[in-house]
């Protein structure tokens, strides 16, 4: 008798509904939250450094890695030749669509959109534009150039 009522208690439909809702529910989880792969980025961003023109008294680097993290070197320039590193912060892309990231800060929260317009191995040209529109100003054309060290350009 335990025998026929353990035989009932199995129902091999049962178990085949579960396992095929929860293949959908991890299927719509992967699909539903957008990562940050490696091949996002042409190859020539994780090689070296890229340097902005100044905006101002903003003198940043940056250094894109695989992982989606971008590190960014603060310096102050005080001449052509003398600099000094005020502080690096981390943040994170978040792929939006082609060639347009959400960047993240280190909770991983969204604050503005990081656009690539233009780009080869010797220049980058991006647009930054904050997600808080009481930010002025609120978006910044950005122009970089590849160079082997994280040194800033402060002879503009």
């Amino acid at each position: 008798m335990t025998d026929a009522l353990c035989a009932s208690c199995f129902n091999p439909m049962k178990y085949h509904y579960f396992f095929l809702f929860a293949f959908f529910c991890a299927l719509l989880t992967a699909c539903g939250s957008p990562q940050f792969r490696q091949v996002d980025l042409n190859p020539e961003f994780y090689q070296g450094y890229w340097a902005m023109n100044p905006i101002g008294e903003l003198y940043r680097v940056l250094k894109f890695h695989p992982n989606g993290s971008v590190k960014v070197y603060d310096y102050q320039c005080e001449g052509s030749a003398s600099y000094r590193l005020n502080e690096t912060e981390t943040y994170h892309l978040r792929k939006i669509k082609p060639n347009i990231f959400n960047l993240l800060d280190n909770q991983h929260n969204a604050f503005a959109t990081f656009e690539i317009v233009r780009v080869n191995p010797q220049q980058l040209h991006a647009k930054q534009q904050f997600l808080d529109k009481s930010v002025e100003p609120n978006s910044y054309q950005l122009r970089y150039r590849h160079q082997v060290g994280a040194k800033p350009m402060c002879n503009q």
